[in-house]
């Protein structure tokens, strides 16, 4: 795949197509981080706090008044719409529909949500699925894409279990290279990095990218090239936003550096 990379503007020009490098932002993120963002920023994930999904409007509008685009990322621990307790799934379930409603209009029509994120919670997969497939009409009907995201464990960190689940709703996947590359069937040797993008290839909505997560802390890149081979097949695919997704802003920037200058380096 030849490639010519180069910064220009809020992304990056790949063949014939554009590819957002974001950086992540939460509701709870200091007021400091926010005017860095703000000022800074290419483009932004956001991620709302589930009990005052009133607040989105505020946080992210003046990002979308200086054209910085917007997605959105449910973490919502306490919400898990794959539980294996009927109520907390259906509970779960409700409280996405709602973010559905509460980011309706405001920028671009993309989320990423998790099944398996609270790893004290155990799962059902007929009820993450079934609750997947609803969330992903209730989405669709709204104009709004629903993307799945891998894990680091549990049922969610194996491939097969997202892309199965993918499948049956609909959904597009997220796959966060550090959940990977941190992940059991990665460690263990049973499957790549690179091998998952690529089983991922058709469903890819969009990347979570950063070194590695070790005791629940995202941990920066700061060699690209033990990741080389997983990039150039993400670069293989149709998903065209990558998010780094690293709190300190220092991390940040330097790993998004790593990867532009990857990019324009790329032949």
């Amino acid at each position: 795949m030849v490639m010519s990379a180069i910064q220009e503007g809020k992304s990056i020009q790949c063949s014939d197509a554009e590819l957002t490098v974001a950086y992540e932002y939460s509701a709870g993120d200091s007021t400091d981080r926010y005017k860095w963002l703000l000022e800074n920023a290419p483009a932004i994930e956001y991620s709302p706090d589930p009990q005052h999904l009133e607040a989105v409007p505020l946080h992210v509008t003046p990002f979308l008044n200086k054209d910085i685009p917007v997605r959105f990322h449910t973490r919502y621990f306490e919400y898990e719409m794959g539980s294996a307790d009927r109520q907390s799934a259906r509970i779960g379930l409700d409280r996405h529909m709602k973010t559905i409603d509460a980011i309706r209009g405001l920028g671009e029509p993309f989320i990423t949500v998790h099944i398996g994120l609270n790893r004290t919670s155990q799962l059902s997969s007929r009820f993450a699925r079934d609750n997947l497939c609803r969330l992903v009409e209730y989405a669709s009907g709204r104009g709004i894409r629903v993307s799945l995201e891998n894990m680091r464990d549990g049922p969610a960190s194996n491939p097969d279990f997202i892309l199965a689940l993918s499948q049956a709703s609909g959904s597009l996947i997220t796959l966060d290279i550090g959940h990977a590359v941190s992940s059991e069937v990665v460690k263990q040797g049973i499957i790549t990095p690179a091998e998952i993008a690529v089983m991922f290839n058709r469903k890819l909505g969009e990347v979570h990218i950063y070194a590695k997560e070790e005791n629940d802390r995202h941990h920066p890149i700061t060699d690209i090239t033990p990741l080389k081979s997983v990039l150039g097949k993400l670069l293989e695919s149709p998903c065209r936003w990558w998010t780094v997704e690293l709190k300190d802003t220092q991390e940040a920037v330097d790993t998004r550096g790593l990867l532009l200058d990857y990019l324009r380096h790329k032949e």
